[in-house]
């Protein structure tokens, strides 16, 4: 995941997100590694923010992920999530 922010923490740091993907109503909170820093000015082709990698996700967790991401890429298409 992609966090916009003016402040990014440094690589490393761990923090909790708290988040609901599109089309699904579960409120997912998920602890999360800093895994890329892109401070603001010090790219002008990367928005200021970081990158961050989920760590300890329950097994619950990966199928939300999936269907989301088969959801956007398969845009306006015909599609049943498979949970």
């Amino acid at each position: 995941m992609y966090l916009r922010t003016l402040t990014p923490l440094d690589e490393g740091s761990l923090i909790h997100v708290k988040f609901m993907l599109p089309h699904d109503a579960t409120v997912l909170t998920l602890e999360a590694e800093v895994v890329r820093s892109c401070p603001l000015a010090d790219q002008l082709d990367v928005e200021p923010g970081m990158g961050l990698r989920f760590v300890n996700v329950p097994d619950s967790v990966p199928p939300l992920l999936k269907n989301f991401v088969q959801w956007e890429m398969i845009g306006d298409l015909n599609w049943e999530p498979c949970l």
